[in-house]
């Protein structure tokens, strides 16, 4: 189910391709790497098929990603 937030330009549309980013960021940051950079969350997204990243602002500390990673 696609879910649509805000007007204009600022709306998103999350599908499959959200859960997949979620997994792979969650266990890139398992096995201890730092995604505190746009690059390397680019390099952390690089080997899934079908997605494509841009504007990417890291706006989260550590604390936060450890915090969603509880909640599974």
């Amino acid at each position: 189910m696609d879910e649509r937030k805000g007007k204009g330009k600022d709306k998103k549309v999350r599908g499959k391709g959200d859960e997949k980013i979620t997994h792979v960021i969650k266990r890139y940051v398992r096995i201890g790497c730092d995604l505190t950079e746009g690059e390397n969350i680019e390099m952390a997204l690089q080997d899934l098929n079908g997605i494509s990243v841009s504007h990417i602002e890291s706006n989260r500390d550590i604390e936060t990603l450890v915090d969603q990673e509880n909640l599974d």
